[in-house]
């Protein structure tokens, strides 16, 4: 079962690495977001969580419930900070980034592609268990 803990300005969540628990933690992080300043387009926002979370359970725990997975979310007026922890063995996550093109037909492979595009920094730990994302608030492009 995920553990949560939230102050005005932080949300932590620990829950087993299964797909089911990503279900019912995101209407959380989802309710937290629109509580605090964040103005920007919560589909979007959901994507991309909900992409982070997946990626960690599937590759990271490799879906062993026996295993968890950490969420930290900071917000401010300006700025909105993720990370995203599993107990995996990381993965080199270098090339990823520099990727510019995804093949439309692939069914897997985007996830960080998106992240980029949706306007997140993204970056990892130089093991690749932890992702790190971060939103600037301030820019017109979180409108979208």
């Amino acid at each position: 079962m995920p553990s949560i803990t939230k102050t005005k300005e932080h949300l932590h969540i620990t829950l087993p690495a299964t797909l089911d628990d990503v279900d019912r933690v995101l209407p959380e992080i989802m309710h937290f977001l629109k509580e605090g300043p964040v103005r920007s387009n919560f589909f979007i926002l959901n994507y991309i969580i909900r992409e982070g979370l997946n990626n960690a359970v599937i590759h990271g725990s490799r879906k062993d419930a026996s295993k968890t997975v950490t969420f930290d979310l900071q917000l401010s007026d300006n700025s909105l900070d993720i990370c995203i922890e599993d107990e995996g063995q990381g993965f080199n996550w270098q090339p990823l980034l520099k990727k510019h093109l995804v093949c439309p037909k692939k069914t897997h492979g985007r996830g960080i592609f998106c992240m980029s595009k949706l306007h997140f920094q993204t970056s990892y730990n130089d093991k690749g268990n932890i992702l790190y994302l971060h939103k600037d608030l301030t820019k017109d492009h979180n409108k979208e």
